[in-house]
This record gives C-alpha cells, sequence and structure tokens, in this order.
C-alpha cells in the first residue's frame, strides 16, 4: 500500500436537480421513465467526447468528472460539464455544481478527494443557481502556466463567463447550439414557475442567462410570462 498517492487533479462535483423526484416517480412506475434519459446521456456522451479525457461517473443524484492538473484538462473538464449540461437540458433536467482543485485518488471502489470536497462546497454554498461555478484558482492556474498559450486562453473566454456575483461558471448556451436548445430552456422554466422563490429565482436566472446569450448572438431572446428580465448581469470574460 506504499506506492498509495493523492494527486493534483481538477475536479467538477455535478448536483442533478430534482433527482429525488425523479427516482421516486420512476420507482412507482410500470415503466421507469428518467432511468432511460441517464442511459442514453452517458452513452451520447461517451459517444462524443475523448476516450483519453477527463473521467466521468455519476453516483446517485451526482456526477464527477476528474483528470489530472493540467492547463489543458482544466478546459477538458469545463467542456464535458458543458456537453452534460446541454444533453441534460435537452431532456428538461437542470445541472448544478462545482469546479475546483486539490489533491484527489480515485479506485474502481474508492474516491478519496481534498479537490472533489472543494468543488462540493462551490456547488452547495456557491452555485445556487442551475450553474457549475469554477474556482479562480483553477482558472489563474490554467490562463497563468507556462503552457498557456493563446489558443488556451481563447478557449477559456469562450467557456467561462462572470455573473452578477461575480462567479465564474460554465457557458454552455453557445452560438451553434442555442437555437436548438431555446425550446428546452422556455420548456424548463415554463415547467417548473412555482410560487416558491428558491425554484423561481432558480428559473429566473436561467431565463436571464438564455437572454444575455441571445443577446450576445444577436438572437431573438426569450418573452416568459412572470419572469423579468435584468435579474442578473453576465458578462463575458475581457
Amino acid at each position: 500500500m506504499s506506492d498509495l498517492t493523492l494527486e493534483y487533479s481538477v475536479v467538477g462535483f455535478l448536483d442533478i436537480l430534482g433527482f429525488s423526484a425523479m427516482v421516486e416517480k420512476d420507482s412507482s412506475s410500470a415503466e421507469p421513465k428518467y432511468l432511460p434519459v441517464f442511459l442514453e446521456v452517458f452513452e451520447e456522451l461517451a459517444a462524443n467526447v475523448d476516450k483519453d479525457g477527463p473521467d466521468v461517473k455519476m453516483f446517485s443524484d451526482s456526477i464527477v468528472i476528474a483528470a489530472a492538473l493540467e492547463p489543458k484538462n482544466v478546459i477538458g473538464v469545463i467542456e464535458v460539464a458543458s456537453a452534460l449540461q446541454r444533453l441534460f437540458l435537452k431532456r428538461h433536467v437542470l445541472l448544478r455544481g462545482g469546479i475546483a482543485f486539490g489533491k484527489h485518488f480515485s479506485s474502481a471502489n474508492v474516491t478519496f478527494s481534498q479537490a472533489l470536497v472543494n468543488a462540493y462546497l462551490i456547488e452547495s454554498k456557491v452555485a445556487r443557481f442551475p450553474r457549475i461555478v469554477i474556482d479562480e484558482s483553477v482558472l489563474n492556474f490554467a490562463w497563468h502556466h507556462r503552457d498557456a498559450d493563446d489558443l488556451l486562453k481563447q478557449k477559456i473566454r469562450n467557456t467561462v463567463v462572470s455573473d452578477r456575483d461575480g462567479a465564474m461558471f460554465v457557458d454552455y448556451l453557445t452560438e451553434a447550439t442555442l437555437t436548438d436548445l431555446t425550446p428546452h430552456v422556455r420548456a424548463c422554466i415554463e415547467g417548473n414557475i412555482s410560487p416558491h422563490e428558491t425554484i423561481l429565482e432558480k428559473m429566473r436566472w436561467l431565463f436571464d442567462y438564455h437572454n444575455h446569450c441571445a443577446s450576445s448572438y444577436n438572437l431573438q431572446p426569450l418573452d416568459v410570462q412572470n419572469l423579468v428580465n435584468g435579474f442578473s448581469k453576465i458578462e463575458t470574460i475581457p
């Protein structure tokens, strides 16, 4: 056992919102509705992500994305997180999460990880909305690393935006995908209009994020009754 080591890694911890209700519905139904959704998502992810890319595992309502701490792997983890958000959004499921770094060990049976704890704390304490917040130390590491070239920095600009509270989060509604995803954003919002403020603020945030992206790409914004634009101020990285 003396050769066991904890290596610095970049880790994403993603929470599947509404998972308990999905399990409850499938458990009381003769034919599961949501289980096929999760199987489809991970089959599609596997078909479209580099096999040498980050390790991705789901357990219960959580998804963990992990890779050795290198600038290219920071981008890799962000891109996998972004892909998962789009794949789940198409099935009207939203994710919230955090991305951080720290010492990490994972085997077939055991995950023992400071990085995962750090990412979990971001998800539970900072993220709040259906967004995946990235620890600024992760971005600083990648941006200022000796291997960081202009291409890598441009990838960061293309995949990360800053929210009104200063949090940096994964920008997954891209110009190439926004038109296709807009009906699913609308369906998620209209399906979750609620008098409960904790739910309503998540939908307001998603509404505002979508319309920020639509404005950036000169596309049609959403107009959803009972939601007011201007709830947040999202900005691209200069």
